[in-house]
């Protein structure tokens, strides 16, 4: 038998429910007004430095310190925020479209009789230090010529990314562009920064969707950068060469899957930058033996490059391009598209 209430216990149960809900409510218009003020002050925590745009060697282009803004992404970590235009208006600017890339969008449904190139890499791809009309990515249709038909291009190059970025990049968006044929630009540098993490681990942690909408708040934001251990001692690089490999093999999987052409691009690097990594010889080996056991076409564009009469006049800095190092590159890969067939 369940005996009914005191008055006296009834009432001290109400005011210990109203004392809960009153301090609730304090403690939610104490965060509030914590949050805009935050947001007045324009407090916006930033994502970590190991996102990098920088140029790489003494020789320093202007135009290659510009810095987009970005924002966090799952699993592909980050891309640069769409709608934006950024650099140096005195020099150099890039505008970056609806979706986070340069150049135009592609249009959706493709023109009928339009073939689609995708490119897929970092800084070069993106064309940092040229303007867009003069990066290797926009004169490939110019290289292929009118024999080809009409070629449409989609950049989707992004600065600082890394073979890991661009399979998910080409899983999560560059598919739905409709490509025709999909050229891999990796291997030139991005790969070998050191990091306490690599990338795929890194990705593993990226937080839910849910937990990123939470991330907008500036409170959490404030918190998380007054909790905030310091960096973690490097230890590894971004993409070791095992899985540099496996990235290269499965987005050449992905784009046949998609019946797009692959193509593998060993990326041109300075004599200076070689001397200084001789490392990345070996990620050029992984992308000649991968383009041999898997049968994509190979644009060695490296090689090119190396038997140049004046290598010097191709390269802005140590790595990035001049708009002639980005014209022979555009003519090298044309060349390889046609000899397979596109």
């Amino acid at each position: 038998m369940i005996l009914p209430r005191r008055p006296e216990e009834t009432s001290a149960a109400r005011r210990g429910a109203r004392r809960a809900l009153f301090a609730l409510l304090l403690l939610f218009g104490i965060l509030a007004l914590a949050e805009g003020v935050l947001r007045i002050a324009a407090f916006e925590r930033r994502i970590p430095p190991f996102v990098l745009f920088h140029p790489v060697g003494e020789k320093v282009e202007a135009s290659l310190l510009a810095r987009p803004e970005i924002v966090s992404e799952e699993t592909i970590l980050w891309r640069i925020r769409p709608n934006q235009t950024f650099g140096l208006e005195d020099r150099l600017t890039y505008r970056v479209n609806a979706s986070g890339f340069r150049g135009p969008e592609p249009t959706d449904p493709k023109p009928p009789g339009a073939r689609r190139v995708v490119a897929i890499g970092e800084s070069v791809t993106f064309g940092l230090g040229v303007p867009e009309e003069w990066s290797f990515v926009s004169r490939i249709p110019e290289f292929l010529g009118s024999s080809a038909g009409t070629v449409e291009i989609a950049n989707g190059g992004v600065p600082g990314y890394t073979s890991y970025q661009g399979r998910h990049l080409l899983e999560s968006t560059a598919l739905s562009w409709e490509p025709d044929a999909v050229l891999f630009y990796f291997g030139a540098g991005n790969e070998l920064r050191a990091a306490s993490l690599t990338d795929r681990e890194r990705g593993s942690q990226m937080p839910s969707p849910l937990l990123r909408r939470l991330g907008g708040l500036r409170i959490l934001q404030a918190l998380g950068t007054l909790l905030a251990r310091p960096p973690a001692e490097t230890r590894t690089v971004r993409v070791p060469l095992s899985e540099f490999e496996d990235d290269l093999e499965r987005m050449v999987a992905l784009a046949r899957g998609a019946n797009a052409l692959p193509l593998l691009v060993v990326p041109p690097v300075s004599p200076e930058l070689g001397k200084a990594f001789p490392i990345l010889r070996y990620y050029q080996s992984t992308l000649r033996r991968v383009s041999a056991r898997s049968r994509v076409p190979l644009a060695d564009a490296a090689a090119v490059f190396e038997s140049h009469s004046t290598p010097s006049t191709l390269f802005i800095d140590l790595a990035h391009l001049t708009i002639e190092g980005h014209g022979l590159l555009a003519e090298t890969i044309a060349s390889t598209l046609g000899r397979a067939g596109f």
